[in-house]
């Protein structure tokens, strides 16, 4: 960056110095009196502001200024050159520093991301692996009964199962980052997907005794959109909320539909978020720093696939939390579809005419 610098910086040097000669008295130095400028704008603001105090009196001497002498308007003019391309010089210097220190920061936060991601990666996968190798050993003991074999083959098959989540959120966000998503959209009930949904995490949520509250409108939602990835996003808001409250918590899930948008939100009265969280509490990675304990269990993945599915629908997700200790609520609007209703009650009437 700071090459760069240098030689954008002398390029334009390069250009003023040809367009301003014809003005000057004598040969204008600006090459030379600028470059201690560029020099010291590239160790910091007080070597540049000292390197131009530099320049503007070595330009002085250069141009005919004495001291008992009355100083002469075009000497003034190519003083002014001088003072004000320092300035300039030191402005795009100071703001190429600042870009540097940002994405410098931003580069090293973006590598602590991944970092504490593959920790935790390792460990939520050493976890089942371990249930898995243990169950497996005891299933060869010879003193086995049929009620041990059931219960280890149970203990194989639960673990295998939260494995191959892991793996498949692993794949779902490599797949977002490389933009090789596809949705295929089709008209798409939402009351229907959101009782779909809540099946395949009923078992989450009752083993941590949480209490699920529905609150559903009394006629169909219709959106166009892809019904696996619509399941996929509740499905992870819900794990999400049911992971983060502790046990025999309440959540509570609503469906609203306005003239142009649905509105689907998921509340818990768990562990609740800070500001500060909040603002990337969507972002790939972020997420990871909130279970590092390993209390809570998962990758963290599922608010960022979240996001990327209902931005791919045209919708935008949100949060909200009063702090730590007080909840959270995530939502997601997607847009209504007049189209999507249209066709499914094409179709509707279509499977209801006579053959």
């Amino acid at each position: 960056m700071d090459f760069t610098l240098v030689v954008l910086s002398m390029a334009v040097v390069m250009g003023i110095h040809n367009l301003i000669k014809p003005y000057w008295v004598g040969e204008p130095p600006l090459t030379g009196i600028v470059v201690p400028i560029l020099v010291g704008s590239l160790l910091g603001l007080r070597p540049a502001l000292l390197a131009m105090l530099l320049s503007l009196c070595v330009g002085a001497l250069h141009i005919g200024v004495r001291w008992a002498e009355p100083i002469q308007a075009s000497q003034i003019a190519q003083l002014s050159t001088i003072l004000i391309f320092g300035l300039f010089i030191i402005l795009i210097s100071m703001k190429f520093r600042s870009f540097q220190e940002k994405l410098m920061t931003l580069n090293h936060e973006t590598n602590q991301r991944k970092d504490d991601f593959l920790a935790m990666l390792g460990h939520e996968l050493r976890n089942p692996l371990s249930g898995i190798s243990s169950a497996a050993r005891l299933l060869t003991h010879p003193a086995l009964d049929q009620r041990g074999l059931t219960a280890n083959a149970n203990i194989i098959q639960r673990q295998t199962v939260h494995m191959e989540h892991l793996i498949n959120d692993l794949l779902d966000v490599s797949r977002v980052t490389r933009g090789e998503v596809v949705i295929e959209k089709a008209p798409v009930e939402l009351v229907a997907k959101i009782h779909a949904a809540v099946e395949q995490v009923r078992d989450l949520i009752e083993h941590r005794e949480h209490s699920l509250v529905l609150n559903m409108p009394t006629s169909p939602v219709w959106v166009l959109g892809d019904k696996t990835r619509l399941v996929q996003v509740v499905t992870n808001l819900l794990v999400n909320a049911a992971r983060y409250t502790p046990h025999k918590g309440v959540l509570t899930l609503t469906l609203s539909a306005t003239q142009n948008q649905a509105h689907l939100s998921v509340q818990d009265n768990g562990i609740g978020i800070t500001p500060e969280f909040a603002a990337n509490v969507f972002e790939i990675f972020v997420q990871a720093k909130r279970s590092t304990d390993g209390v809570m269990g998962g990758l963290g993945l599922g608010l960022s696939l979240v996001k990327s599915m209902a931005e791919a629908h045209g919708g935008k997700v949100g949060v909200y939390s009063a702090g730590l200790s007080h909840g959270s609520t995530f939502s997601v609007t997607l847009p209504l579809s007049a189209e999507a209703q249209a066709q499914a009650q094409a179709q509707a009437q279509a499977q209801d005419k006579p053959r």
